[in-house]
C-alpha cells in the first residue's frame, strides 16, 4: 500500500481513483444531509438540537477533507506514473483513462460538482439564517436591557426601578 495516497496499493489504477471519488460523493451526500437538517433546526430555532448536530457536521467535514486529500494524492500519483503533467483536475484525469473507467469517473465528477453546488447554496443560506438569528438575539437583549434600566410607576404614582433581569437562569445555555 502506498503511504501517501491511502487508496493505492503499489500502483494507483483508474478503479482505485473511481473508488476514491465515489467515497467523496458519499461524504458530500452525508454533509449535504446534515446541512439540510441544520437548516430545519435553524428555522425551528432549536439551539439544543443544533448543538447536538454540530459535532456530526464537523466529523463529516473532516472525513470529506481527508478523502479529498487522499484522492487528490492518488490522482497525482496516477498522473505522474502515466507521464501526465500535473496538476490536473478529475475531469482532465478522466480523459486519460480507458473505458469503462472514463465514463464512470466523469459521472462521479459530475455528481461531485452537483453536490458541491447544492452544499454551497445551503451553507450560504444557513449562514444567513444564523446571521438573522444573531441580529434578533442582539435586538432582544438590547430591548431587555433598556427595559431593565427603565423607571416605572406603581399604582400609587411613585417611581420605581424595573425589576426585570436579563441574566440567564441557572443551567441555561448562553
Amino acid at each position: 500500500m502506498s503511504g501517501k495516497s491511502g487508496l493505492a496499493q503499489e500502483k494507483v489504477t483508474p478503479e482505485l481513483l473511481l473508488e476514491g471519488i465515489e467515497r467523496q460523493v458519499g461524504a458530500y451526500r452525508r454533509l449535504l444531509s446534515l446541512s439540510r437538517q441544520k437548516q430545519e433546526i435553524l428555522l425551528e430555532g432549536n439551539v439544543r438540537e443544533l448543538a447536538q448536530l454540530l459535532p456530526d457536521e464537523q466529523q463529516a467535514l473532516a472525513t470529506l477533507q481527508r478523502l479529498e486529500a487522499t484522492t487528490e494524492q492518488a490522482a497525482h500519483d496516477y498522473a505522474s506514473a502515466q507521464g501526465i503533467p500535473v496538476p490536473l483536475d478529475y475531469r482532465e484525469l478522466a480523459r486519460t483513462v480507458a473505458e469503462p473507467w472514463r465514463s464512470a469517473i466523469r459521472h462521479q465528477v459530475d455528481e461531485l460538482a452537483t453536490l458541491a453546488g447544492d452544499l454551497t447554496v445551503l451553507v450560504v443560506s444557513n449562514g444567513e439564517l444564523i446571521r438573522r438569528a444573531r441580529e434578533l438575539i442582539e435586538y432582544t437583549l438590547s430591548q431587555a436591557s433598556r427595559a431593565a434600566s427603565m423607571e416605572t410607576y406603581t399604582s400609587s404614582g411613585l417611581k420605581r426601578r424595573s425589576t426585570l433581569s436579563i441574566e440567564p437562569a441557572a443551567g441555561e445555555v448562553t
